[in-house]
């Protein structure tokens, strides 16, 4: 019970901060965001930073008050930064204590240029990353940014990695990675040193016309095949088969999905041999592409149902959890208050009649 309520919270939260579309490239004060990073986090205008604040609702008999606490260890306060132009440059996690649990400050949400992460109020592990370009040639973590933990080293060759090299604390190298390139720059071997001389293992990967990977097959120094994969895709390149078969040609894992005419997941299924397992996944969605229902299969038995539903600014405002038997084992609900450029700044989450409160301050350019 305990992995099933962390997953409906991780699925919640995927859920809650899903981006919402934007339709037009300019905002109310005629600023360009087609290439804005405010649109990845569901901001609208000009945001400079937000900071998020909760605290638990506490009731002792007549009287009412309230602690710092987050609704789970997956939603922690969160505070943001952006550069006049919509480009994140740094993102702060907190504890429910209030101290920083995670400082990352970035060049853009997909260049991270340093990473702090407190195991304690003074202490912790920095994550430096060097880049050339687009291309990151060193990740580098330090404690409490001095002492080397391990690092990792890209090298290049005309803009394609070549070599990957990991290091410990004493930079000695623990392991290296090779690849290989097929005609279409596309990488078509891996080989994998672990810390010797010669090859330890090799992936060989095959492709179709549209880059998908078709085929993977993992072989031992003595080029003996370990694993093989076998994948299958629709023309809109999403996988619909995958079969993953043993050294001696068995069949181990079998994965299939299924899209609808808006090239939407409906049905995702696995098959584990190994202890004769069947998994299924069904989806359901709103006209806006809103995950309205999440059904969970075992064995071909309904294991758990779960229902969401959103107000007209797509944000969550309803998430029920019922197991195979129609019980209901989780229930979340959601109000939210907006301000004049319709971003939330204030929110009371209903967590099985646990109630948070988290207030949001966004400051504009």
């Amino acid at each position: 019970m305990k992995k099933l309520f962390v997953l409906f919270c991780l699925t919640s939260i995927l859920i809650s901060c899903k981006k919402e579309k934007t339709t037009e490239n300019n905002d109310d004060t005629g600023t360009s965001r087609a290439h804005s990073e405010w649109n990845d986090f569901g901001l609208k205008g000009n945001v400079k930073s937000t900071l998020e604040y909760t605290t638990e609702e506490k009731k002792d008999g007549g009287n009412t008050s309230s602690v710092r606490k987050f609704e789970n260890q997956f939603s922690p306060d969160i505070a943001l930064k952006f550069d006049n132009k919509g480009k994140l440059i740094n993102k702060i996690s907190y504890k429910e204590n209030g101290n920083v649990a995670e400082d990352i400050v970035y060049d853009g949400k997909d260049k991270m240029i340093s990473k702090r992460n407190f195991t304690t109020a003074t202490e912790y592990v920095e994550t430096k990353y060097t880049w050339e370009g687009d291309k990151n040639t060193i990740i580098a973590r330090r404690f409490n940014g001095s002492r080397l933990l391990d690092k990792e080293v890209f090298q290049y060759n005309n803009g394609r990695l070549v070599e990957h090299y990991k290091y410990d604390g004493n930079e000695k190298q623990a392991n290296r990675t090779s690849f290989s390139y097929d005609d279409n720059n596309r990488v078509s071997e891996e080989s994998y040193f672990r810390n010797k001389p010669t090859m330890q293992t090799r992936l060989s990967i095959e492709y179709d016309d549209n880059g998908n990977k078709t085929s993977e097959i993992y072989y031992d120094k003595n080029f003996k095949v370990i694993s093989k994969t076998n994948s299958v895709y629709n023309s809109y390149n999403q996988m619909l088969t995958s079969q993953t078969f043993t050294d001696n040609g068995s069949l181990d894992v079998e994965l299939s999905r299924t899209y609808d005419d808006k090239k939407r997941l409906i049905t995702k299924e696995s098959f584990e041999v190994y202890d004769n397992s069947k998994n299924k996944e069904e989806f359901e969605y709103d006209q806006n592409d809103n995950t309205t229902v999440w059904k969970v299969y075992k064995n071909g038995k309904l294991v758990s149902e779960t229902v969401y539903k959103y107000d007209f600014k797509n944000n969550l405002i309803y998430q029920i959890v019922t197991d195979g038997k129609g019980n209901e084992i989780y229930n979340k609900q959601i109000e939210y208050t907006y301000d004049d450029n319709n971003n939330w700044i204030g929110k009371k989450t209903t967590v099985n009649n646990i109630v948070f409160y988290t207030s949001r301050k966004i400051e504009y350019y």
